[in-house]
């Protein structure tokens, strides 16, 4: 939700504001290995933060980012509109200001003298300029003795114009003094003689020039002639000069000891702590040394009605709820912490002692940015400059008991992703995370390798010391830091593998028109790129591309012996194996055989678990690894330590027996929800669910049945229905197994699916034009279009066309040269038609009696169940364990009542081919599209469609 932005008082009151971010602070580097406090929290006025870094005027400003710093430290301010001006000259006046909020000393220039102008004058900066001087002349930043010139006086005026522009060399020796940089002297001044205006610097001023350009604070400007200029004596813009400050901002917070917290997302977590608590969220984070950390955000209390957030920028200024799983950030503390700590703060959710109230309310009261009734700053242009003092520090927490909570985070940054670095491994030292590879150009290439980060090795995620040397990778960064990396061990040497050799078997993942991808029984995953004669088999018959599912089991044959293109693909016809999911508890295990006794058995049956038998034998041969508590597990250590463990399994019905593929424990009481996926994030080994609103990890242990069929992690889509079983682990939950029950219709392109509407016209070449159609999609039906809007098909020779209107007494079934012979006479027109594409050509069409044209949704409904009989002569179906589609709630509602449908004028598709009643059997699983026979009834049903898993 966007921000009000709070009124900016006159520009005396707003200097009046202006505070130092820290007084005092030591200044030697912070010793890279301080440990993170396990917990670190935010602030409650991130409100005004928000409030005072957007800008109307600075949106899609280039220095949007540096703009919206500056308003959150208060080192810019906007003017009674709220603009900030972004290209206007940045004058001597408020450069000094900035500096002086970004250095620390700016209560030093509020002194009480200060607060007012002298009598007479009508120039309050007569007294504030000359504070605002001398305190810098103190620090060094300005001469001793320095003056302020009469405002509106002219150049020749003794003294600093304060209203003059400053220049690009004045701002940065300035801002490298009062940061302080060390400046440069001899042979070490490497930088500045490299821009061709060198000798237009001020000689005194060359080491603190070479110091800001070696911190990366000053870039330089390239001229028409390809040489680059500083151009010392040029004036600033507003916008360039908060891109200086913000530069500055890391140096100056580590020598502040306010190091910058770095770290990588890898969860969400939702706490309720019931009523009268604020909730809270935890964002867990891993640091750069692999340290944990969780970054705490609470919601309103009665002691604070705005709850406590922190200023985030991500593209644009948010608060801290726009964290996601995956995200690099920076993250900027409000006090110096670790070994520095600041003394205690207080905890805003504990009971209030005799005492410490009175005192933090005593201190409050003379802070007017501090409501003492709510602790949360006033929205009249606080900033983070303005609330770190030592006054406002404690309050800043609200009121409550003193408690030992070492860090406050007030802004963060989510670093926008880098192109992807690719290219051969050279070496990696893991001590220091560190990598060398070679790129493309042969240029070597240095980066540091976040501990957070995930390494996916042909497919399966390892530890990144398992990548040898000479290894092509690819690697996604954030900053400077690799956040996740892929590589593809190399293939054979060319001339081991025979051509058209079985290279790779495995199940479907994903089929694309140039390339499919294939997880092998080890998980592993591989791309294959298609030769252009590819071509499949199913069995001994040829088949087309369209033929593969997702989950298929397949061969892949090569045209070449380097394994680069895939020439066929073979689908077995009898090995389409369904696998099932078990659960129970292990009371025996043998290490000899591989195999596991399991008691008190249930299978996964269409949303609930039935008992089909008290015990069975599995044999675990097929897998490597287990989960235990959410750990991978090797198998032999399983062996030893699994009896009695409560267990949850997939398996398939092999010759010799059941055969587990995967294997999770369930540890305690898993909880069952029933959503759809909103966001999932395979290499942050998350996924959030939408109704629920929580982020919940899963692995390569996870267990996925889609439509029926094992399936991969990595196939896991956003907007997928999904039915959820997840342990609740000491981190939050953990998904152990996952259902999903979608795409059976097939909608792999976009003119593919099913369709329904009026027949318009059908012209002499055949093409039926159908208006106020409306396309299936994501288990429901979009709204149709209307009577100006058409959709055209042209049936095919083997299209299944079927005729409902009675207007014949010939049977039902429609040859397809009659329906090209009458249609333009206008004999089909008005007539309301399903129809099943596939490819572009319509499968199969039926055709009712015209209904009432609408452009509103179709009232049909969509349901998901199991077949318990089936009765060829009354042609009804009767189906148990069935699920209604809900579009408002996006997922699969369980429905208590066996439905049963009449089907006999049903078109029935399987694996998008059509069949006939008699080729459905009992314990088939089917989708349903179903609509009510007499509307005075809901007890009489009709399938229009069914589509067959």
């Amino acid at each position: 939700m966007p921000h009000a932005r709070p009124r900016v008082r006159k520009f005396g009151a707003a200097l009046a504001l202006l505070a130092m971010i820290g007084t005092g602070w030591p200044v030697a580097p912070v010793d890279a290995a301080t440990t993170l406090p396990t917990t670190i929290y935010s602030v409650p006025y991130y409100r005004s933060l928000i409030g005072n870094g957007i800008f109307p005027d600075a949106q899609s400003h280039w220095a949007a980012e540096a703009l919206a710093t500056a308003g959150v430290h208060g080192w810019l301010r906007a003017d009674g509109n709220g603009q900030i001006h972004p290209d206007s000259t940045l004058n001597n006046r408020d450069a000094l200001l900035a500096i002086a909020s970004l250095a620390g000393w700016m209560p030093e220039v509020q002194t009480p003298q200060a607060q007012a102008a002298p009598a007479g004058s009508h120039d309050p900066w007569s007294v504030w300029g000359q504070q605002v001087v001398t305190i810098a002349a103190q620090k060094g930043i300005l001469p001793q003795g320095t003056t302020v010139a009469p405002i509106g006086s002219g150049p020749g005026s003794r003294g600093l114009q304060l209203d003059a522009p400053v220049s690009r060399e004045q701002l940065t020796v300035w801002l490298s003094k009062a940061i302080p940089l060390q400046p440069i002297y001899g042979l070490s001044q490497a930088h500045s003689y490299q821009f061709a205006d060198w000798n237009q610097l001020t000689p005194d001023n060359v080491p603190w020039i070479e110091a800001a350009l070696q911190q990366n604070l000053l870039n330089g400007r390239i001229g028409e002639d390809g040489a680059y200029r500083i151009l010392p004596a040029g004036t600033i813009t507003r916008a360039e000069a908060a891109t200086l400050l913000s530069r500055a901002l890391r140096p100056m917070l580590e020598l502040q000891k306010r190091p910058v917290i770095e770290g990588i997302v890898t969860d969400i977590e939702s706490v309720d702590l019931g009523t009268g608590t604020p909730n809270k969220q935890r964002v867990h984070l891993i640091g750069p040394l692999g340290e944990k950390t969780s970054l705490e955000l609470a919601g309103p209390s009665p002691r604070n009605p705005f709850g406590q957030n922190l200023a985030v920028w991500k593209k644009r200024l948010v608060d801290g709820y726009a964290f996601e799983v995956g995200d690099a950030v920076e993250l900027y503390p409000l006090a110096p912490w670790g070994d520095n700590a600041a003394p205690p703060v207080i905890n805003p959710d504990a009971a209030v002692t005799p005492g410490s109230a009175a005192d933090i309310q005593k201190q409050q009261s003379s802070d007017p940015n501090i409501n003492p009734n709510t602790n949360e700053a006033q929205m009249t242009g606080t900033t983070a400059s303005e609330t770190a003092n030592g006054t406002t520090t404690a309050g800043a927490t609200g009121i409550g008991t003193a408690t030992a909570v070492p860090v406050q985070i007030y802004f963060a940054r989510v670093l926008p992703p880098n192109p992807p670095m690719e290219g051969i491994l050279m070496q990696y030292d893991a001590e220091k995370r560190q990598l060398v590879l070679q790129d493309s150009f042969g240029s070597l290439r240095q980066a540091r390798v976040s501990p957070a980060a995930v390494a996916w090795v042909d497919g399966v995620a390892q530890p990144f010391k398992n990548i040898p040397n000479g290894t092509y990778i690819r690697a996604q960064s954030a900053g400077d830091t690799i956040t996740a990396i892929s590589a593809e061990l190399p293939v054979p040497e060319p001339g081991a593998i025979p051509a058209e050799s079985i290279i790779s078997e495995g199940s479907v993942l994903e089929v694309q028109s140039n390339a499919i991808r294939v997880a092998d029984s080890q998980g592993r995953e591989g791309y294959y790129p298609f030769a252009s004669d590819i071509i499949v088999r199913k069995g001994n018959q040829l088949a087309s591309l369209n033929d593969i599912e997702v989950g298929d089991p397949v061969s892949l044959r090569f045209s070449d012996y380097r394994a680069q293109l895939v020439s066929a693909i073979e689908i077995p016809v009898y090995n389409r194996r369904v696998e099932a999911v078990y659960r129970g508890t292990i009371s025996a295990l043998n290490p000899v055989t591989q195999t596991a006794t399991v008691r008190a058995v249930q299978r996964f049956d269409g949303g609930d678990w039935i008992s089909p038998f008290n015990q069975m034998q599995v044999r675990l041969h097929p897998l490597e690894t287990v989960a235990l508590e959410g750990r991978v597990m090797a198998k032999k250590d399983f062996m030893r330590y699994g009896k009695g463990q409560e267990v949850l399994f997939s398996a398939a019905n092999r010759f010799d027996g059941v055969e587990a593929s995967r294997l999770t424990t369930i540890q305690g009481r898993p909880q069952i929800f029933n959503d759809t996926i909103d966001n999932v994030n395979v290499l942050g080994g998350s996924v959030r669910l939408f109704r629920e609103g929580s982020t919940m990890s899963i692995d390569n242990n996870t267990i996925v049945l889609r439509n029926g069929r094992l399936g991969d992690i990595r196939t896991l889509k956003n907007g997928d229905a999904v039915w959820v079983l997840a342990d609740v682990t000491r981190t939050g939950y953990r998904i152990a197994f996952l259902n999903i029950d979608t795409d059976l219709v097939g909608n792999n392109a976009d003119d593919n699916g099913l369709l329904q509407g009026d027949i318009f016209e059908i012209d002499e070449k055949g093409q039926v034009k159908i208006a106020f159609y409306s396309r299936f999609r994501n288990n429901g039906w979009e709204r149709a279009s209307g009577s100006n809007q058409t959709m055209t098909v042209r049936p095919v020779p083997d299209t299944m066309i079927l005729d409902f209107r009675g207007v014949t007494n010939n049977l039902p079934e429609v040859p397809i040269s009659e329906f090209l012979r009458l249609g333009p006479s206008g004999f089909y027109d008005q007539a309301h038609v399903y129809t099943y594409i596939q490819d572009g050509r319509p499968i199969a069409m039926t055709l009712f009696p015209a209904g009432t044209s609408t452009d509103t949704a179709p009232t049909e409904r969509t349901t998901l169940g199991r077949i318990a009989s089936i009765d060829p002569i009354a042609k009804t179906i009767t189906f148990q364990q069935v699920r209604d589609w809900t579009d408002f709630q996006g997922r699969w509602q369980p429905n208590p009542i066996r439905l049963t449908v009449l089907a006999d004028k049903t078109m029935i598709i399987d694996h998008k081919k059509q069949i006939s009643f008699t080729d459905l059997r009992v314990g088939d699983t089917c989708m349903v599209i179903r609509k009510t026979i007499n509307p005075n009834t809901t007890t009489e049903q009709m399938a229009l469609y069914m589509f067959r898993q």
